[in-house]
């Protein structure tokens, strides 16, 4: 139940039904920002005197390069739906991206934020691997946790997979 982030690092994602689940999430986090932007950058729970900072809303995914033409990958649909809310970035590297996480609303720079959590396992975002594999996935909110998968995932976005050729 994302309110502002979702961070996903996936080797392989063909299930439409986290593709959808996550359209349908960025119709939301548009409509947030739209409704932030009316209000000269703050939600409604962030006015000025409220403490509360601007939110970015926004859904990162980092996938291999080579999962990205496989028949039924649905990384080039997400990033072409939202372009202003869901980014999309590939590995350049002949090594695979095996890792399969998630982090939702993440802790940021305060490691503040009570509703952060990740999902961590063996699990691929595929239909074989949600129905018929055996498979393994953990959720915490231990900020520790959340906030050494949160990092990980920044700084492959931001060194490993960052620059313009990277870019879905």
């Amino acid at each position: 139940n994302a309110e502002h982030e979702i961070l996903i690092a996936m080797y392989h994602f063909t299930e439409d039904s986290i593709r959808d689940l996550l359209l349908r999430k960025a119709e939301e986090f548009q409509q947030k920002k739209r409704q932030q932007d009316v209000l000269g950058g703050y939600n409604v729970r962030s006015r000025p005197g409220s403490g509360q900072q601007h939110r970015n809303y926004r859904i990162r995914i980092i996938a291999d390069n080579t999962m990205l033409t496989n028949v039924g990958s649905d990384i080039k649909t997400l990033a072409r739906s939202y372009p202003h809310i869901i980014q999309c970035r590939k590995d350049s590297v002949p090594a695979e991206m095996h890792h399969k996480f998630a982090v939702i609303d993440g802790n940021g720079s305060n490691g503040k934020n009570s509703n952060s959590i990740v999902w961590n396992g063996s699990l691929n975002y595929t239909n074989q691997g949600m129905s018929k594999n055996s498979e393994n996935v953990l959720g915490t909110n231990h900020r520790g946790v959340v906030g050494q998968f949160e990092t990980e995932f920044w700084r492959m976005w931001n060194e490993e997979f960052s620059g313009e050729e990277n870019v879905v």
